[in-house]
């Protein structure tokens, strides 16, 4: 009897072990077989390594970037409960190029999204922008440097093409915490096209699987065509010269006035930069010549752009810095 016992509850372990081994099998596979589908680098932080829903949290939806021409119904207050810009982030910003408000045609900037809210351990954005004469589309190009924590999409907003930036399955969780960070490159287009809005929506999610507990964020940042292009510059009635070029210290600046106008001569770095402002006054209508010195300590050697405003027009010329 007592051998039939012992023999009865050694199979009862070797049946319950087994099942117990094969359960862990059958849910590791299935962990794998999700994470390959997702096709994106493995990732340690606290939110990859439970999310089995894709690249980054899939919820911000259509309206995600706030931008005109995105379709949908389910907007980021729709998804979350929440209303847009009314949670406690500490720090919410699009940084581009280090703060211009202009842009250089066929200059590349680098655009930073930062967001900060403790309590929260993962967080998704959208990047995308739109030209002063409208469209679904995003004009100039997003270039990723950071393809484990980025990626281009069409956003699910309608629209062709790679138009918007965004998180990853990677690139949501925090860098530390309550705290995360993404960079890109944009190439601003070839020509001047007016004003250029930046769109930006951000979700801040505590991951319950719930929309509770979540908060959205958005803004918009606008840049203006601050240097021309030089067959838009040529094409302007108010013209004016610019010698010697190149130089290594001194330039003279000639033009001549139709009527009395305001008139500012400013140096602009290839990023559309101040670099420095020297001359703003009122100016009687004929020919007019200005000789600047160029302080060696404030230019070093490369591409600028000396820029002539004329009342409402504004003109430019490369002025190369030897």
């Amino acid at each position: 009897m007592k051998k039939n016992l012992h023999f009865f509850a050694r199979k009862i372990n070797f049946i319950l072990i087994f099942s117990f081994s094969f359960l862990i099998f059958v849910i590791s596979s299935s962990f794998k077989n999700n994470n390959k589908n997702l096709a994106f680098p493995p990732c340690t932080g606290p939110f990859a390594t439970t999310n089995i829903l894709g690249s980054g949290f899939a919820i911000l939806g259509p309206g995600g970037a706030g931008a005109p021409g995105e379709g949908g119904t389910c907007g980021r207050g729709g998804c979350h409960n929440t209303v847009d810009n009314t949670g406690p982030a500490t720090t919410f910003s699009l940084n581009i190029g280090g703060g211009v408000t202009q842009y250089v045609p066929g200059q590349t900037y680098t655009v930073t999204v930062t967001i900060a809210q403790a309590a929260i351990i993962a967080f998704d954005f959208e990047v995308t922008n739109r030209p002063a004469a409208g469209g679904a589309n995003a004009t100039g190009t997003f270039v990723l440097t950071d393809a484990t924590r980025t990626r281009k999409s069409n956003g699910s907003f309608g629209g062709a093409g790679n138009n918007y930036v965004e998180g990853t399955y990677c690139g949501v969780d925090q860098l530390s915490p309550g705290f995360n960070q993404w960079s890109f490159n944009w190439t601003a287009p070839a020509v001047a096209v007016g004003n250029i809005t930046f769109y930006l929506g951000v979700v801040a999610a505590n991951f319950n699987n719930q929309a509770t507990g979540d908060f959205t964020y958005s803004l918009s940042k606008v840049l203006t065509p601050g240097l021309l292009g030089v067959n838009e510059m040529n094409n302007d009635k108010t013209n004016f010269n610019l010698y010697p070029n190149p130089t290594a210290e001194n330039i003279t600046v000639d033009y001549h006035l139709k009527n009395e106008s305001n008139v500012s001569i400013k140096i602009m770095d290839v990023k559309g930069a101040q670099v420095d402002l020297l001359l703003t006054e009122k100016e009687n209508s004929g020919d007019h010549q200005h000789n600047f010195n160029l302080n060696s300590k404030k230019y070093s050697a490369g591409i600028y752009f000396v820029q002539v405003a004329v009342d409402d027009k504004i003109i430019t010329r490369k002025l190369f810095v030897q």
